[in-house]
């Protein structure tokens, strides 16, 4: 029995370990919700940020800062080498070990982040496509424009291709790999069972506050050093393609640096594709129907559903 699997098996043989899950977009606040959660329940954080498990890069993937963290400790951030692609499977196993650990020591795992497949992934025990690295046609995807990818997948599954991160070029190859072996990439049902209880927190602004609230985000992210950031990678011996794959906000740095944008052209360009990936945050998260939704500054409301939800909690 693999790692996975025992711990599933053991978590069905006792009881079903209780999570608190955050969710919701980019720069709503969830991570700040998360860390209040934490000092009341006596709780620790597990992250679920498709790019904050990359060392090096806490201006671009915008880790939570140790000042903002209040304490309270954190886990799946920052331990993975960005020269190697982290896959969700991997997260699956790390994650599912982070909350043995954190409940282990009779702490509430409280996960938080808008990576929503990695977040389902973690908590169902559905197969993951088993499909090997194809080099020859990594070799040719890496040929065509991220325009040429796309409809390279939408010829295989439309339905993948107009869900998918259009910024995100290697999660585009990694889609046409499968759905060229398997003639379509696996559709996740909407309603599984967990072996975990589960208490689903959404936090949401409005469109227009949102919007303030990412550009004040990516603006900072520029002044605090974000081209620098990326430039020291380069300097590292990685290469601009890999860079760009991490994703848009390095992409974009990478193209000033090069001097194809400028630094108004740059900042612009983030903003509007923060905004475009926040919207398929939202449309990620709306499927889910156990998602209680608040506002962030609703600290009494949140609270008071998580002592609820907690008030039965076995003993670990």
């Amino acid at each position: 029995m693999n790692n996975t699997a025992s711990i599933a098996h053991d978590m069905h043989s006792t009881h079903r370990q209780k999570l608190i899950i955050v969710v919701g977009q980019t720069a709503s606040g969830k991570s700040d919700v998360a860390v209040t959660i934490a000092l009341h329940a006596n709780g620790e954080v597990i992250s679920a940020d498709s790019r904050q498990v990359y060392k090096d890069i806490p201006i671009g993937s915008g880790v939570i800062s140790d000042t903002d963290m209040r304490g309270i400790p954190h886990h799946l951030l920052g331990f993975v080498s960005p020269r190697v692609a982290y896959t969700a499977g991997q997260y699956r196993e790390d994650g599912r070990r982070a909350i043995v650990d954190v409940a282990s020591r009779d702490k509430v795992p409280v996960i938080v982040g808008g990576t929503g497949f990695y977040i389902d992934t973690l908590i169902h025990d559905d197969p993951l496509p088993e499909v090997p690295p194809n080099k020859i046609l990594r070799a040719s995807c890496a040929k065509c424009s991220t325009e040429e990818l796309i409809a390279r997948l939408a010829s295989l599954d439309a339905k993948r291709a107009s869900s998918i991160d259009t910024n995100n070029r290697r999660r585009i190859v990694r889609a046409i790999e499968i759905a060229t072996l398997l003639g379509h990439v696996p559709t996740i049902p909407v309603r599984r069972n967990s072996p975990y209880d589960i208490l689903w927190l959404g936090i949401r602004v409005p469109d227009n506050e949102l919007h303030t609230r990412i550009n004040t985000r990516n603006a900072s992210m520029i002044s605090q050093g974000l081209v620098a950031e990326v430039r020291t990678l380069h300097d590292k011996r990685l290469s601009w393609k890999r860079i760009e794959e991490l994703g848009f906000e390095f992409a974009y740095a990478a193209m000033h640096i090069r001097g194809t944008l400028s630094e108004n052209t740059m900042l612009t360009r983030m903003d509007i594709a923060t905004r475009q990936y926040a919207k398929r945050q939202k449309t990620w998260f709306k499927r889910n129907g156990d998602i209680k939704w608040f506002s962030p500054n609703d600290t009494a409301h949140i609270l008071k559903t998580v002592d609820a939800f907690l008030a039965d909690r076995p003993a670990v």
